[in-house]
């Protein structure tokens, strides 16, 4: 059948051609209509798995949490920050359109009202002993005006001040004269004394799934409004005064900026991929029309399999959208293998010609095609689904190769009016014999015996080895390190603003939350436990006393509405002038910074009273947002379940009215045996845990038992395949010899260079068996058909798998020169692997040839 139907074929080449090209346009414009992304890591595993099922309940009660943005304002001042944080909820709280949710904690009226009463006793009474001090001060600028400034500053550099109020004047004026008259009172007035002060806005977007981008519209959206707020402090304020800076994180704007990194990686990576399979492809052949037959059959090809690929799965995910590359590299081995062959009957007439070519090579791509298939299909039973789906695409496009090389590919020649010119360029000699090859496997043949005990060796080295190899379960670290939201995210690990190792546990209610709590709170590995009750501060009652004798002895203070200079413009230029002398008399010997002073006195007699009101506006701006939150947090009452407000208790009880309880590790989890021993110890207590770290250990552990089975099932099955293949129990020992040789080479290399596992590059060990087997195959059905290995040499093969292999090589190496983490590792290791494929053969092969040649 195979043979009548290569016969009508190549009889009605154009019919075909035809045929497949109505295919290719139809596969493409599916392709263009329905490519999509899926950006999430979990979703790389079975929804079946315990951790899969623990994440979907927490995400039905508490949805708020789940595809999150953190937009993280930071800034040298806290009161800058704080303003820009609450300009930007502001602007953001109505646009319902884009965003679903908004959680900014800081400026929640409940905290401002009731903080001091989430401090300890001792925290309490340091924050009001500090306001005691500073109460004089505060109370005499209940006018904020510069006269009052500068008589209260007088007034206090006359007294018998201690070092710590000379020290904080100082400070006072040089900020006023670093910062042209801008003042951050908050910061004056704190006893810390931080680089950069941080704010975070949580975020909820709506995701419209009918964009390649879900999250694009409102990551345009909050782009915008950063741009916005950016330009208004840069062109009315002072720009060192106002050095802040908004950067986006979380999981939407990771995942968009992988989707980004994939997307544009994908595209530069199957282009360089092109050029580079066409570079090589001009070499092997030296035949523009064996060139341009070979590329087209690839394209078409590739076609065809990202069709196949959206049509089964409707989307692609972090490790499938390697395909491409992996197609490419791969799937030219057919044409080169069967271009080559060509020349071994280029005497014969045309239709003879190519007919003899398929009769020679069809079994054996055929036999390629399954032993490459079986690597990758091997993650296909596992609940690794991120894999499982790059093997069903990768394996089946072996066969859509295999169909387009054994049917198109010669069809196409045929169309090509010029293909059969017998001329010297179609000599099979001229371009078949390779010296140097041949000579560099005669360098192996002939020093067999030692490169066999070097093999030997280390072979032995590598299994000690095996316990050197570690596995990433950090699906962070497998994103592009250079991304911006990664980055912003990795600072925010680093300096605990937030924790991504907690886990989250559901109680039905809270009489069970609290047994849980109590329960969890033993564990020595925890550190600690919060839920709704814990929103309840402690001792309430001895705190509200403590305000209350505070605002008894130091009632509140009350701003006065700065009106119009009461007194004429000269005088009061006169009163200010008069106080400047006053507190440089008064600031002898004291060691203040009198800059401020000195450019002011020597500048009052010129101003306006505009530039006053201006320089007043600068200095209190901040004073006065102080003033009214320390007087708002006067206000604290007793906190009680039914007076917590909804935007606070919604993110404890859920929409069933489970509880929410975090967990905290006392131990440092990047530690992995810390990690598994807080997560199970976790677990025996509350079987729902979820997020955190039971999600990144419980994924890994899944991973690797997926990857114990795709071994089996790769080591099995091309066993077995090799037994039907082969049929001679001799020379399926040593090939599976060979293979788990180069087995166990990659893992060393892997360990040598300082690499680990992980979840994207795994899938290059199974297929390793599958390549080898591939590889070896096709070595030993040809030299079968000749009497010595020197007749073999001077064949075609050896050039075809030369070919091959550097063609393979080049898209691996574009693919490990990828910007995604978990994609790059990927292409290193199939590097590798293909090294050690090739140095197993030569090592290990070569010396046991005898095995394999007749003589």
């Amino acid at each position: 059948m195979f043979k009548s139907l290569i016969d009508w074929v190549l009889t009605h080449p154009k019919k075909f051609i035809l045929f497949i090209s109505l295919i290719t346009i139809a596969a493409g414009c599916f392709v263009y209509k329905n490519i999509s992304i899926n950006t999430s890591n979990t979703d790389l595993l079975s929804k079946e798995l315990t951790f899969r099922k623990n994440d979907t309940a927490f995400t039905k009660e508490f949805p708020q949490f789940s595809n999150t943005i953190m937009i993280v304002i930071d800034a040298d001042k806290s009161d800058v920050v704080k303003e820009i944080a609450y300009k930007f909820k502001k602007e953001i709280l109505g646009a319902s359109i884009y965003i679903n949710d908004v959680f900014y904690p800081e400026e929640l009226d409940f905290f401002k009202e009731n903080g001091l009463l989430y401090l300890s006793d001792e925290e309490l009474e340091e924050r009001l002993d500090d306001m005691v001090k500073y109460q004089p001060f505060i109370s005499k600028l209940s006018n904020p005006t510069l006269y009052n400034f500068l008589d209260t500053i007088n007034l206090f550099l006359s007294a018998d001040l201690s070092d710590t109020y000379v020290e904080k004047i100082n400070k006072l004026f040089i900020e006023l004269n670093n910062n042209g008259g801008y003042l951050a009172w908050g910061d004056i007035f704190s006893n810390e004394n931080k680089s950069n002060y941080r704010e975070i806005i949580y975020v909820q977007p709506k995701l419209n799934f009918q964009n390649f981008f879900p999250s694009e519209d409102t990551l345009r959206y909050l782009g915008t409004i950063t741009k916005q707020i950016k330009k208004e402090y840069k062109v009315k304020n002072n720009p060192d005064f106002y050095n802040f800076d908004i950067r986006l994180s979380g999981t939407v704007p990771m995942e968009q900026d992988e989707l980004n990194t994939l997307g544009g990686g994908a595209k530069i990576g199957i282009t360089i991929s092109l050029i580079l399979v066409f570079v090589f492809l001009f070499y092997a052949f030296k035949n523009t029309i064996y060139l341009l037959s070979s590329f087209v059959t690839l394209i078409i090809g590739l076609i065809w399999t990202t069709a196949f690929a959206l049509f089964l799965f409707k989307e692609l995910n972090l490790i499938s959208i390697a395909f491409a590359i992996l197609f490419i590299g791969l799937g030219i081995d057919f044409s080169i293998h069967y271009l080559l062959r060509t020349y071994e009957f280029s005497g014969k007439k045309f239709k003879e010609f190519l007919l003899s070519t398929n009769n020679s090579i069809s079994n054996a791509l055929l036999l390629t095609a399954i032993a490459i298939a079986i690597g990758f299909l091997s993650f296909a039973f596992t609940s690794f689904k991120g894999l499982a789906q790059l093997g069903i695409i990768a394996g089946t496009g072996m066969f859509i190769s295999l169909f387009l090389t054994l049917f198109f590919l010669p069809s196409f020649l045929i169309l090509i009016k010029n293909f059969y010119n017998r001329n010297s360029s179609t000599d099979p000699n001229k371009y078949v014999a390779n010296i140097h090859f041949f000579n560099f496997m005669s360098f192996f043949k002939i020093n067999s015996k030692s490169f066999l005990i070097l093999a030997i060796l280390f072979f032995l080295f590598s299994i000690f080895n095996l316990k050197n190899i570690k596995f990433n379960n950090e699906p962070l670290k497998l994103r592009n390190q250079e991304s911006a939201s990664v980055i912003t995210m990795n600072e925010l690990i680093k300096d605990k603003s937030v924790n991504p190792y907690s886990v989250d546990v559901l109680a039905e209610n809270i009489s069970e939350a609290n047994k849980l709590k109590n329960k969890i709170s033993n564990l020595i590995e925890v550190k600690e436990v919060t839920f709704f009750k814990d929103l309840i501060p402690k001792n309430q009652d001895a705190k509200l006393k403590t305000i209350s004798q505070f605002k008894d002895f130091y009632p509140k203070i009350k701003v006065i509405k700065k009106g119009t200079i009461t007194s004429s413009w000269e005088i009061e230029q006169y009163n200010i002038y008069q106080k400047l002398i006053s507190i440089e008399d008064n600031s002898v010997g004291k060691k203040i910074d009198l800059t401020f002073v000195k450019e002011l006195k020597d500048n009052i007699n010129y101003w306006s009273e505009e530039d006053l009101f201006r320089l007043e506006d600068k200095m209190f701006h901040y004073f006065i947002n102080n003033l009214e939150k320390f007087n708002k947090s006067l206000k604290a009452k007793e906190i009680l379940q039914n007076n917590i407000p909804d935007d606070l208790k919604n993110r404890y009880i859920g929409k069933n009215k489970k509880i929410r309880l975090e967990i905290i590790p006392f131990k440092n989890l990047d530690d992995q045996n810390n990690k598994k021993e807080f997560v199970e110890s976790v677990f025996k207590v509350a079987p729902n845990v979820s997020g955190g770290a039971f999600t990144t250990y419980e994924a890994g552990n899944a991973i690797i038992q997926s990857f114990k089975e795709a071994m089996i099932i790769s080591i099995f099955l091309t066993t077995l395949f090799l037994f039907f293949t082969l049929r001679n129990f001799k020379k399926v020992f040593i090939v599976f010899i060979n293979l788990i040789a180069a087995l166990l080479f990659s893992l060393s290399f892997l360990t040598l260079l300082g690499l680990d596992l992980n979840f994207a590059n795994i899938i290059a060990l199974p297929l390793l068996f599958g390549l080898g087997a591939a590889t070896s195959i096709q070595t030993i059905l040809r030299t079968e058909k000749f009497k010595t290995l020197d007749d073999y040499f001077n064949s075609t093969t050896p050039r075809a798998i030369l070919f091959s292999l550097l063609t393979t090589m080049g898209t691996f190496f574009v693919l490990s020169l990828s910007s995604h983490v978990g994609t790059a590792s990927m292409g290193k290791l199939l590097i590798i692997s293909l090294f050690s494929i090739f140095l197993a053969n030569l090592t290990i092969l070569i010396p046991l040839e005898k095995y394999f040649f007749k003589k």
